[in-house]
């Protein structure tokens, strides 16, 4: 069962980042661009880590700050400014 959770949030993390990042960053704020791709990274990395055996709580707190903090300054690189932030 685990497994199969943590596979459902790989997946389902991967597809609202991707929609958010490649169709919606020009029309969402950029603060809700943003928490909405942090929120996709962090659970992405629960994902991946619930699909291993015996993570600890560290991982799981080390890993989530990461991929918080992270997954959207890389879409901020790859993308520019999101919506909210055009012509500032």
């Amino acid at each position: 069962m685990q497994v199969f959770v943590g596979i459902c949030l790989i997946v389902a993390g991967s597809a609202v980042g991707l929609a958010v990042g490649l169709a919606w960053w020009a029309r969402l704020a950029a603060v809700r661009a943003l928490m909405l791709e942090a929120a996709c990274g962090a659970a992405v990395g629960a994902g991946a880590l619930l699909v291993q055996k015996g993570p600890g709580w560290g991982d799981f707190a080390l890993t989530m700050a990461a991929l918080l903090a992270l997954t959207p300054l890389h879409w901020r690189l790859l993308r520019g400014p999101s919506g909210g932030d055009v012509g500032s």
